[in-house]
């Protein structure tokens, strides 16, 4: 809660976004009541996403819903229960298995940089007013 929606849902929503739509080429972003931020993301493939996301909004406007809409129409990405044990249990097993010369994880330290440079921008662009370029 104390550094906002943005690095606190952002890094979870871009990873979704990003295998999807591709690298992030620019981004603005704006912050409003109750610490909600607003993203836009021009993605290298075209597209450009739009996020909202906060941690202190009220009880009865909280959800958590993702949408990817295009030519073929809208896809809602399911909500699926999942086990923080076992999420940690799964990723630490993907390291384990690429430290003996397996597969690397595609969700690795490479991607995550990608997702804090991503927030980073859209941070600044927040505080200065101005679309940052990636």
């Amino acid at each position: 809660k104390e550094s906002g929606g943005l690095w606190d849902v952002g890094p979870h929503a871009f990873a979704l976004l990003l295998p999807i739509l591709g690298p992030v080429t620019e981004v603005t972003a704006m912050v409003g009541a109750r610490d909600m931020t607003h993203v836009l993301a021009r993605h290298a493939s075209g597209a450009i996403s739009t996020l909202t996301m906060s941690v202190d909004s009220p009880p009865a406007a909280g959800r958590e819903e993702a949408a990817i809409a295009g030519e073929a129409g809208v896809w809602t990405v399911p909500s699926a229960p999942w086990d923080p044990v076992q999420a940690l249990g799964r990723a630490i097993d993907e390291l384990l298995a690429a430290a003996e010369g397996g597969p690397e994880p595609e969700l690795d330290v490479r991607f995550g940089a990608r997702i804090t440079a991503i927030l980073a921008a859209a941070q600044e662009a927040a505080r200065t007013g101005r679309t940052t370029q990636m």
